[in-house]
């Protein structure tokens, strides 16, 4: 790409020498992802001229173009959240994001041809290939964030959701057509140039640093346990962004909007980092139980802006659909990576399930409107609907321990916690902890084998890249007349040292580089970082500080900030329940399991 993002970094802190959060170019491009969704989609017939093909309740209007692309966005990423690992080089790659942002700017672009007799086509040729387009960049939006800490996370939504209603009320106000129009088609080539950054090489262009694949998770416990709220969330928030975006926000006058808007978006940043700072980074229910009954409230306060000069009750309303967005993509980074599942899986299914949502509650109130136009609270009824359906998604809500019961448990753990639990003098010297481990899985009853698939040992092209290096669990049956080692310095000396044992003992590091052995050290790594349920970037940093490198040396070569790194570190020792980096290189050994 011939486009470059400079590399602009902002760290937020307590003085504890850990970062609160990282804001960077994540938050400007997800922002025009964002405001391009309210444009295009949701406002057609203002920004392109689109004739409504259903009318609702306070001028909410659904058009084709919008009907179209929201099945089709909707089908494409449940058709990638269960196909995940499937077609994962499909979607971990840079040119079909590349052809995704173009494909999507296309089809917003075709809405600006004049009327004609072909116009119905071109709408639904342009819901078509921006419901596909919009649905990867979708993907490659999540993965990026998940790669982010949990506070990082936070800080980069809550800006670019105020962004996007920024860059909404700009094209809204300040640009005439068909200028608006122009812009907002080339919205998803912006994305793209943000993005190309913040998407990793593949695999086989990172020869120095470790691939650690997604915790397993049984898919049909997690879709039901999961899918339930979000569709019920999704409910809530169509209607909340149909009203909030197709009538609060355009009928107000331009210095209104503006104060609106910036209010509702500094009181939606400030609102997320407080719960940020009050120790809420790694818990979502810490962010639904306050902000859950916020919006419902400002869902009753409707009616109220209707009445017309409410100021402050739509300032109230902006900030609760704004809190309720941000919180939302939250909800799913977090999900993805404290738990280290798939991105693709988790904003595939949520994201899809969500779409699918936000399409019934645009069409469902246009239906009820007929059948409620005899009663006298019509639209009073509709938002008690959303709001009760608001608070059974809460009360729906999986905790962070139903999560933790639906990921299969990796298959390793059991070795893990026998080596832990030997005594500690046992763990003193390196040839005497190697030996007792050696000697008592040679008397037990079964033996873990890590094998190295023929894949692993020579990586082809064409390799997913979830894992470069796949492990296999085999339960091996020993014998009773297997001889067992003894206790002699030769074969003390002769015995494999990891590097981890090394870096631990002060030695030099083997040269040997071979991909049998960098794989088996990253399947310690990954043993002890599904056991520990480590987040995403966290076994990468553990990686490296189980082989005895400094906090520098992580940041050099993650692309991390200090404040980041040091953050990660801590979690790590707190999670592995160490205290120094030679505990931590102890722990990582006593992962180690013979071949």
């Amino acid at each position: 790409m011939g486009v470059r993002v400079p590399r602009i970094t902002i760290n937020a802190d307590f003085g504890d020498d850990s970062a609160f959060g990282e804001l960077n170019a994540l938050s400007i491009g997800y922002g025009l992802h964002q405001a391009w969704v309210l444009t295009a989609i949701f406002n057609a017939t203002k920004f392109y001229g689109s004739h409504a093909m259903i009318e609702g309740l306070y001028n909410t209007h659904v058009t084709l173009t919008f009907f179209v692309s929201i099945l089709v966005y909707a089908a494409c990423l449940l058709f990638a959240g269960l196909t995940d690992q499937k077609f994962l080089r499909l979607y971990v790659s840079k040119r079909v994001l590349a052809v995704g942002a173009i494909i999507c700017s296309i089809g917003t672009l075709c809405l600006l041809l004049p009327p004609s007799s072909s116009s119905l086509a071109i709408e639904i040729i342009a819901g078509f290939l921006t419901g596909i387009g919009s649905a990867i960049l979708l993907i490659f939006w999540g993965t990026a964030f998940a790669r982010c800490d949990a506070s990082s996370i936070v800080l980069n939504t809550g800006v670019a959701i105020t962004i996007s209603v920024a860059v909404y009320c700009a094209a809204l106000n300040f640009l005439p057509f068909p200028f608006a129009g122009i812009f907002v088609g080339i919205v998803p080539l912006l994305e793209l140039a943000i993005l190309y950054k913040y998407t990793p090489d593949p695999y086989n262009k990172r020869n120095e640093l470790p691939i650690f694949k997604p915790l397993p998770v049984n898919h049909a416990k997690f879709i039901i346990r999961f899918g339930l709220p979000v569709f019920a969330f999704g409910i809530a928030l169509g209607v909340m962004r149909q009203i909030s975006v197709q009538y609060i926000i355009p009928s107000s006058d331009t210095s209104m909007q503006l104060a609106i808007l910036l209010g509702a978006g500094f009181a939606t940043v400030l609102v997320l980092l407080t719960i940020v700072a009050l120790g809420g980074a790694n818990k979502w229910n810490v962010y639904f139980r306050p902000l859950i009954p916020f919006i419902a409230l400002t869902v009753l306060l409707i009616p109220v802006s209707v009445s017309g000069n409410t100021t402050f009750v739509d300032f109230l309303l902006v900030t609760g659909y704004l809190c309720f967005e941000a919180l939302l993509w939250i909800f799913f980074g977090e999900i993805s990576q404290r738990f280290r599942l798939s991105p693709v899986f988790v904003f595939g299914i949520g994201r899809g399930l969500l779409a699918v949502a936000i399409l019934a509650a645009s069409l469902l109130p246009a239906a009820l409107v007929n059948w409620l136009n005899g009663t006298p609270f019509r639209e009073e009824i509709l938002l008690m609907v959303a709001m009760a359906v608001m608070v059974l998604a809460y009360a729906l809500l999986p905790r962070e321990r139903e999560i933790e019961a639906i990921v299969i448990p990796c298959p390793l753990v059991r070795q893990v916690y026998n080596n832990i639990d030997q005594p500690a003098q046992n763990a003193q010297s390196a040839p005497s902890f190697i030996q007792t481990s050696a000697t008592q899985n040679v008397e037990g009853t079964s033996v873990v084998v890590a094998a190295l698939t023929s894949e692993a040992s020579q990586p082809q092209p064409d390799q997913p890249a979830s894992g470069a290096a796949d492990t296999a669990v085999v339960s091996v049956a020993t014998p009773n007349n297997t001889p067992t080692q003894t206790d002699t310095p030769q074969q003390s000396s002769d015995a494999p040292i990891s590097d981890a044992r090394r870096a631990m003992l002060g030695q030099q590091l083997s040269d040997d580089t071979s991909e049998q052995k960098r794989g088996r050290f990253r399947a310690k790594c990954e043993t002890v970082a599904n056991t520990y349920f480590l987040s995403r970037r966290e076994p990468e940093v553990m990686f490296f500080l189980a082989k005895g490198h400094n906090s520098s040396y992580i940041q050099e070569k993650l692309f991390i900030s200090e404040g980041t790194a040091k953050t990660h570190i801590r979690h790590i020792y707190r999670k592995l329940d160490v205290h120094t980096q030679q505990e931590l290189m102890r722990l990582v050994e006593s992962a180690d399991f013979e071949e």
